[in-house]
């Protein structure tokens, strides 16, 4: 075999190997982490949030969630959007109730109750029609947005990739125009932003309209909301990038 031959093949191999080591470091699956009172070699705090940095005293340290534990959340207005046969289509409701778990190696699941909605468009609601609470399931991954930056990353349960069929129906007495079912398909990223220091920490979820990769009825549609998600026993958590 040429000297030619032999180096080709080396620059080959070495590009391979190469390749393979990038898509290895960008495949770093972001973690739940928990402040607890630990007797460990980790880094150590002060207080219950893991806030203040202590290597002397402290007693807390963040630990790796490695079961899944009981949340619980509420979010004020969210609105999903849609542009259905050249009219604008907006879902809002006012309410939302969420109760689930955070897991192992950055996955959670659990369901969510939307409360209070309605159906309109941008100059205002559709006075003439009424929407039943939205409730389905869901599952959710942490996936690392950049090198300091996570998203969490929602599913429909199941394996569908049907998220929820949200009715829209009559106002007693009234016939409404858009009356129908239409089904909500797809996923949705949600931005986790760092919680506030020096208080019971929430892991705050921002949902806009960038991270949504949705369709109604094979239409585009974007989702806005936020969350504020609270551990059920109180313990202060966070997501980190290992």
């Amino acid at each position: 075999m040429s000297r030619m031959r032999l180096f080709l093949l080396s620059a080959v191999a070495m590009f391979a190997v190469g390749a393979f080591a990038s898509t290895s470091a960008l495949a770093i699956t972001p973690v739940y982490l928990v402040c607890l009172e630990k007797a460990g070699s980790g880094k150590k705090y002060e207080d219950r949030n893991c806030s203040k940095e202590n290597a002397g005293t402290g007693k807390f340290e963040l630990v790796e969630v490695t079961s899944f534990l009981p949340a619980n959340g509420t979010s004020g207005v969210s609105t999903l959007t849609a542009t259905i046969a050249g009219a604008e289509l907006v879902i809002t409701c006012k309410k939302d109730l969420f109760t689930g778990e955070i897991g192992p190696k950055g996955l959670s699941k659990g369901e969510v109750l939307y409360r209070e909605c309605s159906a309109g468009n941008s100059s205002g609601e559709f006075t003439s029609c009424q929407v039943p609470n939205i409730n389905f399931k869901f599952v959710d991954q942490l996936v690392e947005k950049s090198a300091t930056e996570v998203e969490d990353e929602f599913k429909p349960a199941g394996g569908s990739n049907l998220f929820v069929n949200i009715v829209i129906e009559n106002k007693e007495g009234k016939s409404c125009a858009e009356k129908n079912t239409y089904p909500v398909e797809g996923t949705q990223n949600a931005e986790v932003e760092k919680p506030s220091l020096g208080c019971k920490l929430l892991r705050e979820l921002t949902f806009t309209p960038s991270g949504s990769h949705l369709t109604i009825k094979g239409n585009t549609a974007t989702y806005k909301g936020k969350v504020s998600i609270d551990l059920n026993n109180d313990d202060s958590w966070g997501a980190s990038i290992p």
